[in-house]
């Protein structure tokens, strides 16, 4: 739901699996998983795009 910005309380969704993007991580910080999630995110939006 990139840059989505309604309300979806209530709703039921559906969700497909399209790409498999990468293991199970642990993070040493939370700097370290902030930049994980971006770099998850920019990936995830090319993936979808095409």
């Amino acid at each position: 739901l990139f840059d989505f910005q309604g309300d979806l309380y209530g709703t039921h969704l559906s969700v497909a699996l399209v790409a498999y993007l990468r293991p199970e991580e642990k993070f040493q910080s939370l700097d370290a998983l902030i930049a994980q999630m971006d770099a998850d995110s920019a990936q995830a939006r090319t993936v979808l795009a095409q």
